[in-house]
C-alpha cells in the first residue's frame, strides 16, 4: 500500500492525519505529568513602555512624549522588588497580584519590525525561516507520540514535522470526537449497543492490523499503527480531557478558554506544550485606547489562567512565557499611534521561574543597552540582550539543550552565563 492509499484509508476510518511520521513505534505511554509550557503571544507588536518597561515623560509639557503620562507616575510593587511598570490599563491590579512570581527581559532587541520575522525570532530564537518554535521543540522532546502534545491557538507555531500540531477552534468538536459512539455531546444515548459497538471497533482493529502486518515500509508501519491507536476505543485520553474541561460560558477571556484546554490536555496526560494568542497590539493609530484594551486582555487572560491552575492544584507544574512580535515606537505618529520598534520585552512566571527579578534594561528614549554577559548589570562595551539569549536559557530549564533535536534544529551559542531562569 503506497502513501496515496494509506491516507484513503484514514479518510474512511474517520481519521485526519496531520501527525509527522515517527522515528519510533508509536506504543501506548503514561500520561505525561511533567511541566505544561505555555506561550502566549501577544499578537501585532506590544508596547513595553506601556507594560513593564515603563517610559514616562519628564514634564506635562514635554513637546513630543514617549507616553502620555509622566515619570514619577511609574508605578512599583508594595514590597521590594526591581519590577516597574506604566500606570497604564490594568497594570497595577496585575503586577501586584503578580509581581513575585515574574521574570521579567527588557531591552531585547529583535533585529526587525517586521510581523513576519519578529514572532519568529522571539519564540524560536532565529531570525530565518527553518526553526520549531520552542513550543513544538519540547513537546517534541518530552512526548512527541501523545496524541495532542502541542495544541495551538496562533502565535509562532512552526514544527518541521517534529510533532503533531493540534489547532482546536471549537472545543464541541474536541468532545465529539473523544465520544464518537454517542449521538450527541449533550446526552449519553449510544449509536448502538455496547456489544455491537465493541464488534464494529474489534473488526477495525483488526482490518488496520492486518495491513500494518503486510507493510514493509517503515513509515507507513509507524503510520497505521498511529491509527490503529486513534480508533482504540481504549484510548481513553480525550474522553478525560473532556471530563477536565470547566464551563468555558464562565470563562471571561480568550486566554483563559484557551488555557483551560491546555490545562485539561494535560491533566488527561496528553499536552505537553499550547501557544496561547491574543491580538490587538498593532496600533498604529489611536495608541492609548486601544494598546489599553489588548493589555487588559492580556494580563485578564494571563490571571484567568493562573486562577485556573491553582484551582487545579497544579500551578507548580505550570510556565507561562509570554512574548510579542516586536515593541512599538518611542512617541505618536500623526495619527496618535505607534508604529513598529525593534526593542521589546518578555516576561515569564511559573514552574522552575525564579521570579521578583528584572534581567535587561533600555534607556529613556527605549533603545537597548549593553549588558555584562556574567552579572547582566549595565556595562559598557557588554553585549545587547537577544531573543537567542533567552530561547538558549528556555532549552536549557527545559532539559532540550544537547539533544538530538536540539543539534537538528540549533541556535547560536550565544550565552550570558548569568541568564538563568530558576
Amino acid at each position: 500500500m503506497d502513501r496515496r492509499d494509506f491516507l484513503r484509508l484514514c479518510g474512511l476510518a474517520g481519521v485526519a492525519v496531520s501527525a509527522p511520521f515517527l522515528p519510533s513505534r508509536v506504543c501506548a505511554q503514561e500520561g505525561y505529568d511533567g511541566i505544561l509550557y505555555l506561550i502566549v503571544h501577544a499578537s501585532g507588536g506590544w508596547d513595553p513602555t506601556s507594560f513593564c518597561d515603563p517610559k514616562g515623560s519628564p514634564d506635562p509639557d514635554a513637546p513630543t512624549p514617549i507616553n502620555h503620562y509622566l515619570r514619577d507616575d511609574i508605578r512599583s510593587p508594595s514590597g521590594p522588588s526591581p519590577i516597574r511598570w506604566a500606570p497604564f490599563a490594568d497594570n497595577d491590579a496585575f503586577f501586584e497580584r503578580h509581581y513575585r512570581d515574574i521574570l521579567v527581559f527588557n531591552g531585547i532587541d529583535t533585529s526587525t519590525n517586521s510581523h513576519a520575522v519578529g514572532p519568529r525570532h522571539i519564540h524560536s530564537g532565529v531570525l530565518t525561516e527553518g526553526h520549531p518554535a520552542f513550543a513544538a521543540l519540547v513537546a517534541a522532546h518530552r512526548r512527541r507520540a501523545s496524541p495532542m502534545a502541542f495544541i495551538t491557538n496562533g502565535g509562532y507555531d512552526i514544527t518541521r514535522g517534529i510533532v503533531s500540531r493540534t489547532r482546536v477552534g471549537n472545543v464541541n468538536a474536541i468532545q465529539r470526537i473523544a465520544q464518537p459512539d454517542l449521538l450527541s455531546i449533550t446526552n449519553e444515548v449510544p449509536y448502538h449497543t455496547p456489544t455491537t459497538q465493541e464488534r464494529i471497533h474489534a473488526a477495525q482493529r483488526a482490518r488496520l492490523e492486518r495491513l500494518r502486518d503486510k507493510q514493509h515500509l517503515p513509515h507507513l508501519d509507524r503510520s497505521i499503527t498511529e491509527v490503529v491507536l486513534s480508533r482504540d476505543p481504549s484510548e481513553a485520553s480525550l474522553r478525560a480531557l473532556t471530563e477536565y474541561l470547566p464551563d468555558l460560558n464562565a470563562l471571561n477571556t480568550t486566554l483563559g478558554r484557551q488555557g483551560a484546554l491546555a490545562i485539561a490536555a494535560w491533566r488527561a496526560g496528553i499536552c505537553v506544550s499550547a501557544n496561547l494568542s491574543v491580538g490587538g497590539f498593532d496600533t498604529h493609530g489611536n495608541h492609548d485606547t486601544n494598546q489599553a484594551n489588548a493589555l487588559r486582555g492580556l494580563t485578564q487572560g494571563i490571571t484567568e489562567v493562573w486562577n485556573q491552575a491553582e484551582e487545579a492544584g497544579i500551578a507548580d507544574r505550570v510556565m507561562m512565557v509570554v512574548g510579542s512580535d516586536f515593541g512599538r515606537t518611542p512617541g505618536y505618529n500623526e495619527g496618535n499611534g505607534k508604529d513598529h520598534w525593534s526593542i521589546t520585552s518578555m516576561f515569564m512566571m511559573g514552574a522552575g521561574v525564579r521570579g521578583n527579578r528584572v534581567i535587561g534594561v533600555s534607556d529613556d528614549t527605549h533603545r537597548a543597552l549593553t549588558l555584562d554577559p556574567q552579572s547582566l548589570e549595565r556595562s559598557e562595551g557588554g553585549v545587547i540582550l537577544r531573543p537567542v539569549h533567552i530561547q538558549n536559557a528556555l532549552r536549557d530549564a527545559a532539559g532540550v539543550t544537547g539533544s538530538d533535536l536540539a543539534r537538528t534544529y540549533p541556535i547560536a551559542n550565544e550565552r550570558l552565563a548569568g541568564l538563568e531562569i530558576g
